[in-house]
């Protein structure tokens, strides 16, 4: 595999408060099949939405199973234009290796869209079911492109502390020179 070829990572936290004030080509978002309400990101957007997602998967659209994806428009209600739900399956199978697969999934799913600035909240960070930094290394490692690429990742405050560290290890500084603490 390639390494990616990353202008810049920079820390967003879940509000949209802030995601109003940040553009992207898109946002994805991962959700578990057992979940609901949706919560952490995928709340966030579904709340923005007026729950389109809910009623998706009340209809029977959707279901949160591992490997699923659902391309969907924001409506003009989100500066991203466009989102990718992926599955994540039943909560309780959560593993580092499912966190790999939908990272992997989403790397393939933004390549194809053409997508170069990115927003992307990892999987599996809402309940800490993977740690923060395992999750953003598991993230860079999967978005191998040969493109230059522009990663948001939405990340809690506590979170984005324990992620600062491994980007300062990682990458060099001027990766986190745009990178929003608080």
């Amino acid at each position: 595999m390639r390494s990616a070829v990353l202008k810049r990572v920079s820390l967003l936290p879940p509000d949209l408060g802030r995601w109003d004030q940040t553009e992207a080509d898109g946002l994805c978002v991962a959700f578990f099949s057992d979940e609901r309400p949706l919560r952490g990101a995928s709340g966030l957007c579904d709340w923005r939405l007026c729950g389109a997602i809910s009623r998706a998967l009340l209809g029977g659209r959707m279901s949160g199973d591992v490997g699923e994806v659902t391309l969907m428009p924001a409506m003009g209600r989100l500066t991203f234009s466009k989102i990718l739900l992926f599955g994540l399956g039943p909560s309780d199978a959560m593993s580092d290796a499912v966190c790999r697969s939908v990272c992997r999934q989403m790397a393939v799913a933004t390549a194809r869209m053409g997508w170069r600035r990115v927003a992307i909240a990892p999987p599996g960070r809402l309940r800490d079911l993977v740690s923060a930094h395992r999750a953003l290394e598991t993230l860079l490692e999967e978005m191998n492109t040969e493109d230059d690429l522009e990663l948001i990742v939405i990340e809690s405050i506590a979170g984005q502390r324990e992620m600062a560290e491994v980007l300062r290890r990682l990458r060099p500084a001027e990766f986190l020179r745009d990178t929003a603490h608080g």
